[in-house]
């Protein structure tokens, strides 16, 4: 996916978090991934926690929707920051 025009954006980072969530990768290591991967990690988790709760929110598909909802719970929480 890093290939294509939307696999450099914040949503293509969030698809690629989604699917490691999804083949069972625990939630700490995806957000390592983010952190590493997203240059402005701490800067960005705003925007990043908005769009994770509009695909739970938007989403049809349960499967979905759960690792939306763990990844911005876990997003949320990461490196002990308040938002």
């Amino acid at each position: 996916m890093e290939s294509t025009e939307i696999g450099r954006t914040y949503l293509g980072k969030l698809i690629i978090a989604m699917q490691q969530l999804l083949h069972d990768k625990e939630p700490q290591k995806v957000i390592d991934f983010l952190h590493s991967d997203v240059t402005n990690f701490l800067e960005a988790r705003p925007l990043l926690i908005d769009m994770v709760d509009f695909i739970a929110a938007k989403t049809k598909t349960s499967k979905v929707c759960d690792v939306a909802q763990i990844l911005g719970t876990v997003t949320k929480s990461a490196f002990g920051v308040r938002i």
